[in-house]
C-alpha cells in the first residue's frame, strides 16, 4: 500500500503544482479532519479529487493474488478478479433519513469460490445499461466487506469504489467458465447464493400470513419439490406465494435464482424471493412417480419410531408444562405446550403448535386425549417425540376410548437400542456402540442455543435471534462436538450432545463456555479434556444419521457409559450360546 500512496503523491506534486511539502501537509490535514479514520492512501484520494485530478488513470497496477476464498467480514478496499456469472436487476430504496437509492447484485465467481457483490448508486446503473453482462470477466476495487442477511461475507461496492470490466491482463482460462445453471436437487447444498433446478410437485401446504417487525404483512407457503435424485422443501414468500396457490400436485417448475439455507432437520431448503423466476410446466419431462399422501396409522406409545408421518395414538396425560410464547424471526409469534402422555405400553412426549394451544385449556394429569396426524422426530436425549403440526387433530377426553389408569411417574424414554458394530450400522438406527475414543476434534464444544428448539441462533443487530423461533432474549448454552470412535470393525465420527458430552468432559457447558472466554481460546474446554479421554474405551448410546456432505455415516451420542467388565461378559456369553444354537 505504501508504493501506491507514493505513486498517489507523484501524481499531486506534479500534475497538481504543488509542493511535495505543500501535498504531504493537505493530505495530514484531511486525515485529522476524519478523526484518523483515513489511511494516508485514502487522504491522498481525497486531495486528489479536491485539485481536479484522477487518481485512479494512469496509475500502474499489480495483480492481486487475494482470492474470493481469502475475503472475510470487515476487510477494507479490497481488490478482487472474477467472472460474473449471475446479474440481479437494480431495485431503488429509500433509506432512514428519506433518500432514494438504487442497488443491484452480483454472484463473482473465481477458482476458489463464489461470493455475492452488492452495487450502489451509479455502480447498480451498470446492470440496466448493460454494461455489466453475465459471462464478463470483471476487476472490483475498493471495495469493503460486510456481513449478508444469510451470515456469509458479501462484498460491497460504494461511491469510492471502481469497476474494470475485462480487464487485459487477466487469462479467461484462469476463471470457471459458466456452466449449465439447472442442478438436480441431490446436488443442491446449503448456503447457495443462487441455485436453478426442476422438479415435480409432491405436497403442498396451505399459505400461512404474518406481520413483520415493521408493521408490513407477510406471506409463505412451501412445497416439497422432487425429482430422480431425491426431494426438497421449496419455501415461497411473498408475491412468490401466488404463484405456489396455482400449482397442483405432479406440476412440474422450473426455478431460476433462488437460494438455499439449512432447513428443518439440518437439511437443505430452496427459498425463492423477489428475484426468482419459475415457470410452471416448462417443456421438461422428469422422470418420477408422485406419490400419494402418507397414509395414517394407528399404534402403541411403545411402537412409534422417529420420523413417522400421519401417526395416531391415544393415552393419558400424566404431566402438563407451561405454555411458552416466542417471537419468530420473521416477525410472527408463535405458541407450544409441551406434555406427556402414557398407555399401557410406554410414555411420551407431545409438543403442541400454535392453532393447537386452544383445544388444550382444559388439559390437566388424568386427561385422555386422541392425536390424529401427528408426526415424530428424535427428542435431544434420542427418545421420541410426537409433534402436532398443521394437519394434525387433537380430541381431548373423547368418550369412545378408553385408556387404564396409569402412574403419574411414567416419564418418555429412548426406543430401544441393540448393540452394534461400527461395520454393521444402517441409517436411522439407534444402537449402542462399543468402541475407543481415538479424538476429539478441536473446535469450539459449546454454542448460544435457543431455549424453546434448541437449534443455533445467531447475533443480529445486537439482538439473539433463532431462523425458526425469532428474537431469544437469553440464548442456552449447549454442547455440540465431535471425536473419532473405533471398534475395530471401522471407524466413524461420534457428535457428543447433551448429557452424553457434559460426562466426555466432565463440566457443564455454562463451565465450558467460562472457560472459553477466560483463556480466549475457543477450544481450551477440549485441549483440557482430550488428554484424560482419547484412548478410554466407552459404551455410546444414539442414533446413526447420514452426513449428506460427508457421504458418510455419523453417530449423534446422547448417552455414554463406561463398559462394565461383568456385563461384557454376560453379553459376549449370549452371543456365544447363540452361535452354538
Amino acid at each position: 500500500m505504501e508504493s501506491r500512496f507514493e505513486e498517489i503523491l507523484d501524481k499531486i506534486v506534479n500534475e497538481g503544482n504543488i509542493s511535495r511539502e505543500d501535498a504531504l501537509k493537505r493530505i495530514s490535514a484531511k486525515k485529522n479532519k476524519m478523526g484518523g479514520l483515513l489511511t494516508d492512501e485514502g487522504a491522498a484520494h481525497l486531495v486528489a479529487k479536491e485539485l481536479g485530478l484522477d487518481v485512479f488513470e494512469d496509475i500502474s497496477y499489480k495483480k492481486p493474488s487475494l482470492e474470493i476464498k481469502d475475503i472475510s467480514l470487515d476487510m477494507r478496499n479490497v481488490t478482487i478478479t472474477g467472472r460474473v456469472t449471475r446479474t440481479f436487476s437494480p431495485r431503488e430504496f429509500t433509506s432512514k433519513d428519506g433518500r432514494k437509492g438504487k442497488m443491484a447484485s452480483i454472484i463473482l465467481a473465481d477458482k476458489s469460490g463464489e461470493i455475492r457483490v452488492v452495487l450502489w448508486g451509479d455502480h447498480a446503473e451498470n446492470i440496466s445499461k448493460g454494461k455489466i453482462k453475465e459471462g464478463q470477466i470483471i476487476r472490483i476495487f475498493y471495495g469493503y466487506v460486510k456481513e449478508g442477511l444469510r451470515g456469509n461475507p458479501e462484498l460491497q461496492l460504494g461511491y469510492r469504489g471502481r469497476i474494470e470490466v475485462e480487464p487485459k491482463d487477466v487469462k479467461a482460462s484462469d476463471y470457471p467458465k459458466a456452466k449449465s445453471r439447472v442442478i438436480k436437487i441431490s446436488e443442491i447444498e446449503p448456503n447457495m447464493l443462487s441455485v436453478d433446478t426442476v422438479g415435480v410437485v409432491q405436497r403442498l401446504s396451505p399459505t400461512s400470513e404474518f406481520t413483520r417487525p415493521d408493521g408490513s404483512p407477510g406471506r409463505v407457503c412451501n412445497i416439497t419439490l422432487v425429482d430422480e435424485t431425491g426431494g426438497i422443501r421449496t419455501v415461497f414468500w411473498d408475491n412468490q406465494v401466488e404463484i405456489a396457490e396455482r400449482l397442483s400436485e405432479g406440476d412440474t417448475i422450473k426455478i431460476e435464482g433462488g437460494y438455499t439455507r439449512v432447513g428443518l432437520r439440518d437439511e437443505p431448503e430452496i427459498h425463492l424471493g423477489k428475484l426468482t423466476k419459475v415457470t410452471i410446466n416448462p417443456d421438461i419431462k422428469i422422470d418420477v412417480e408422485v406419490t400419494p399422501q402418507t397414509q395414517e396409522i394407528s399404534v402403541k406409545i411403545k411402537d412409534l419410531e422417529p420420523d413417522m408421518r400421519s401417526v395416531n395414538i391415544e393415552g393419558r396425560v400424566v404431566s402438563v408444562s407451561d405454555l411458552r410464547e416466542f417471537t419468530r424471526k420473521d416477525g410472527s409469534s408463535g405458541r407450544m405446550i409441551p406434555f406427556t402422555i402414557a398407555d399401557d405400553t410406554a410414555g411420551v412426549r407431545v409438543v403442541a403448535w400454535d392453532d393447537h394451544i386452544e383445544s388444550l385449556s382444559g388439559l390437566t394429569e388424568g386427561s385422555t386425549v386422541k392425536i390424529q396426524k401427528a408426526y415424530t422426530r428424535p427428542g435431544l436425549q434420542g427418545e421420541v417425540e410426537v409433534h402436532l403440526g398443521r394437519f394434525s387433530n387433537m380430541e381431548l377426553n373423547p368418550a369412545e376410548i378408553e385408556i387404564p389408569d396409569v402412574k403419574l411417574d411414567v416419564k418418555p424414554k429412548a426406543k430401544g437400542f441393540t448393540r452394534k458394530n461400527i461395520a454393521e450400522l444402517e441409517k436411522n438406527q439407534i444402537v449402542e456402540v462399543r468402541a475407543t475414543l481415538i479424538q476429539l476434534y478441536q473446535r469450539k464444544p459449546v454454542y448460544e442455543a435457543c431455549p424453546i428448539c434448541a437449534k443455533k441462533v445467531e447475533r443480529v443487530n445486537d439482538e439473539w435471534a433463532c431462523k425458526d423461533c425469532g428474537t431469544v432474549e437469553e440464548p442456552a448454552i449447549r454442547y455440540m462436538f465431535s471425536g473419532v470412535l473405533d471398534d475395530g470393525t471401522g471407524t466413524i465420527r461420534g457428535n457428543f450432545m447433551a448429557d452424553a458430552a457434559q460426562k466426555i468432559l466432565g463440566m457443564p457447558p455454562e463451565k465450558a463456555n467460562e472457560l472459553i472466554k477466560k483463556a480466549s481460546d475457543q477450544t481450551e474446554p477440549i485441549k483440557v479434556k482430550a488428554p484424560e479421554v482419547e484412548g478410554k474405551e466407552i459404551i455410546t448410546i444414539g442414533r446413526v444419521v447420514y452426513n449428506e456432505f460427508s457421504q458418510l455415516l455419523e453417530l449423534n451420542i446422547t448417552d455414554i457409559k463406561e463398559a462394565n467388565p461383568q456385563e461384557e461378559t454376560k453379553m459376549l456369553l449370549s452371543k456365544v450360546k447363540k452361535k452354538r444354537g
